[in-house]
């Protein structure tokens, strides 16, 4: 079986060394089709690849070249492509994943939203990454990972979960991506997968004493770090509001967008370079009821393009004043969300 896997790593390595060979080549090179037929015998499973019809083999110089992703997938694969663009290095980026390699996918959500595994980090204290599989729609959602020690008790969830690149390009369910993450606790024996709503409604009764501004509160901070950060790491925020006004209200729709600025010394704002609508604040809340959300980027401009090392205002935007009614008396007011810490953030990425 071992040699097995070593025939198929090397044979697979060299499908893909081929068929990239064949993407440069000159266009003065032409190749020629090699109507032809591959059977692979892969364990108890065999595989015809049909090279006389639409999906054709070719031959250049004496040797074979095979569709990639039709051979990675008859080998019983998933290949994930993304084109060249500024934000990879112009280069194209595809990446194979092998059915041993998916079977390490093991951790799921009670709603099978994800498959998680290979997680990597500092063995036994944090996770920092590992390879997701969606199941499902996340449209809305966020996924949290939950540490559990040896005791059986659960530690924080995840500062984050980010599926790498997922504002430009939204997962979509069979996909298998890679992501980053923040996850300490020490010892850390297993884990818990939960996919919850991205902003997530919550009731605190009573209100902590620090949420003294009315008729609502608002508290924006750093969820991993005050940095400065290191290039490309996923940059977060934990966002909380609440209605502190003493009664239930109903809000009408106030667009709340997560927003990221140049940040030019002696003006502040500078251009926008990124900018994330999160959900409309609105509906019916209790009294101390509220919204909780994590906002992540991942250092990049909003069509994918890494942005370079500097200082950067980040944080959230919203209408001056939101309007919003008693739900006893229907008397219609209006009132400024004003936030603890203020809403935007001073930070600085280091090249």
């Amino acid at each position: 079986m071992r040699n097995l896997r070593y025939y198929f790593a090397g044979f697979l390595s060299c499908a893909l060394l081929l068929v990239l060979t064949a993407a440069v080549m000159p266009n003065t090179i032409q190749a020629k089709l090699f109507k032809s037929k591959v059977t692979i015998h892969n364990g108890s499973t065999i595989v015809t690849i049909d090279g006389t019809g639409a999906d054709g083999i070719i031959n250049y110089n004496n040797k074979t070249y095979v569709p990639l992703r039709l051979f990675a997938e008859s080998m019983g694969a998933q290949v994930k492509y993304e084109a060249a663009s500024s934000a990879n290095g112009n280069v194209h980026q595809i990446e194979v994943f092998n059915q041993l390699f998916l079977d390490k996918l093991r951790l799921s959500d009670p709603g099978g939203y994800v498959t998680i595994g290979n997680l990597a980090g500092k063995e036994g204290e944090t996770i920092t990454e590992g390879i997701i599989k969606i199941n499902k729609d996340l449209k809305g959602k966020i996924i949290r990972i939950f540490p559990i020690d040896a005791d059986g008790q659960w530690g924080n969830y995840s500062t984050f979960v980010y599926i790498d690149n997922q504002a430009a390009q939204p997962p979509k369910a069979g996909e298998v991506r890679t992501f980053q993450t923040q996850v300490a606790r020490s010892p850390i024996e297993s884990y818990r997968v939960s996919v919850e709503d991205a902003v997530n409604k919550f009731r605190s009764d009573p209100l902590p004493i620090d949420f003294n501004t009315k008729p609502f509160f608002g508290r924006l901070v750093p969820a991993n770090d005050s940095g400065p950060f290191i290039k490309g790491k996923i940059i977060a925020y934990s966002l909380d509001f609440y209605n502190t006004s003493g009664n239930t209200v109903v809000v009408d729709p106030a667009p709340l967008y997560f927003v990221v600025y140049e940040e030019k010394e002696g003006v502040g704002k500078g251009k926008l370079v990124y900018k994330e609508k999160i959900t409309d604040l609105q509906g019916k809340l209790l009294q101390g009821e509220g919204y909780q959300a994590t906002l992540m980027w991942n250092q990049t401009t909003n069509d994918g393009k890494p942005v370079v090392a500097g200082k950067y205002l980040a944080g959230v935007e919203i209408p001056e004043k939101i309007s919003y009614s008693n739900e006893k008396t229907k008397t219609k007011e209006s009132s400024q969300l004003k936030f603890q810490y203020g809403s935007l953030f001073s930070l600085e990425i280091k090249g």
